[in-house]
């Protein structure tokens, strides 16, 4: 365990990070997958390196009466699918889910975010290595990305519903690597990060990586293998997460890498993989390698991960507080789409991405609706959101408690047209 102590900086110089942070992120999210922010951060450099973050304990959940929703006699079937991020905590859900709705059965199938996206609107989407046939359209999404402001705006000029983007899960892209015999806590910065997968930094003992690691001398003279996702993949919310922080951190990666599920990386011999999976399992046999990955898939093959170093001057590493943290310190809008990119706050893991569940705002718009499946699935939803976030084990991070409150405003309350609907009619409304 690292201990936290004085960063060196002053409250001004936290204040102007954080309102930089702010902006920012509210620009790449705006910038999508259509092109490159007109205005970018590049962090300030620290003059003083400060310690790794202490984890404090996560927010606690909101009271709600036992019973209230979550819990169903509903006769339905379900079927969702997308981000691989949802498949272990679907894993996680549905057993203990199965105790409070029996009748209920939630089918999930693992593609990617890209097409998890696609398959609710129908668009047929490819087999996966599996060989199984994917469920299109689908009753739900999961996705590691929301839906981009052009593809919303051809949605409403169709006949369906508003998509509901529902946070769900908040989880950590890393950077994990391999070094055969290292056993320190390895850290860099954005910049540092940014100039290896740019083909910069070559070897692990650069002088860039030891000015981020003062007094450490077990880094080898050894050359850098970076790994990356095969480039004619695309739809990856891990990909799309991590070309945006890059594009925060890096002008130069800003302008050549872009922000994307399919980034234009340069081409310095890269090691690829089909998809993130593949890529820790070369990783995990492969000595001086490096990748960004979903941290459970670097958990998956026991690779470590970088201590990366956030807007407050911390080298932090991704736990359940270091990502409730970023989500606590990020201007979250209220249709809720949002990557928590260098979120403001010095406890805060710089690379956050939210995982939604999204369904239709009227549920009529599902394959073969029915009043039963949306009920089945709304119970599910809120079950998800209160129970389900409190059952979530590493690496997976509760969301904070205020954004719970925020989501719970779609389910009840006193405007039934946030609500989700059937036929125009809120699904929970015990007045139906």
């Amino acid at each position: 365990m690292y201990k936290s102590g004085n960063s060196g900086l002053t409250w001004g110089k936290l204040a102007n990070l954080a309102l930089c942070g702010l902006l920012m992120a509210w620009v790449l999210i705006a910038c999508g997958d259509n092109g490159p922010a007109s205005d970018i951060l590049t962090p300030a450099q620290l003059s003083t390196l400060a310690p790794t973050f202490t984890p404090v304990p996560a927010t606690i959940q909101p009271n709600y009466p036992t019973g209230q929703y979550g819990a169903t006699n509903v006769t339905a079937e379900l079927t969702g699918g997308g981000s691989t991020r949802l498949d272990p905590a679907f894993a996680q859900w549905l057993p203990l889910y199965k105790k409070v709705a029996p009748n209920l059965k939630v089918n999930f199938q693992t593609t990617n975010s890209g097409n998890g996206r696609s398959a609710l609107l129908g668009t047929p989407i490819p087999s996966p290595a599996s060989g199984i046939k994917p469920i299109v359209p689908l009753d739900f999404a999961g996705s590691d990305v929301a839906f981009k402001e052009q593809e919303l705006l051809g949605i409403k000029n169709s006949n369906k519903s508003p998509p509901v983007h529902i946070p769900m899960l908040l989880g950590a892209v890393v950077v994990a690597y391999h070094l055969n015999g290292f056993q320190a806590e390895l850290r860099m910065s954005g910049s540092t990060i940014a100039n290896i997968f740019l083909g910069k930094i070559k070897t692990w003992n650069d002088p860039q990586i030891l000015a981020d690691n003062p007094g450490l001398t077990s880094l080898p003279n050894k050359a850098i293998i970076v790994t990356i996702r095969d480039r004619k993949s695309s739809g990856s919310g891990t990909a799309d997460t991590f070309s945006r922080y890059l594009a925060t951190v890096s002008p130069e990666a800003r302008d050549t890498v872009g922000v994307s599920s399919a980034p234009n990386w340069p081409d310095f011999g890269q090691v690829q993989g089909a998809d993130g999976a593949t890529v820790s399992k070369i990783m995990s046999s492969t000595d001086t390698t490096i990748g960004f990955l979903d941290q459970e898939q670097a958990d998956a093959q026991n690779l470590p991960y970088v201590s990366i170093r956030n807007q407050g001057g911390r080298y932090v590493q991704p736990v359940p507080a270091t990502l409730t943290a970023a989500a606590q310190g990020f201007p979250i809008p209220d249709d809720f789409r949002a990557i928590l990119i260098n979120a403001e706050g010095i406890n805060a893991y710089p690379m956050v991405g939210i995982t939604y569940i999204i369904v239709w705002k009227d549920l009529k718009d599902m394959p073969a609706p029915s009043l039963e499946k949306a009920q089945g699935l709304v119970n599910f939803l809120w079950w998800a959101l209160h129970d389900g976030q409190n059952s979530l084990s590493k690496p997976f991070a509760q969301l904070p408690a205020s954004l719970v409150q925020r989501l719970e405003t779609l389910f009840v309350g006193n405007d039934s047209t946030h609500q989700l609907q059937y036929n125009g009619k809120p699904v929970l409304n015990p007045t139906r």
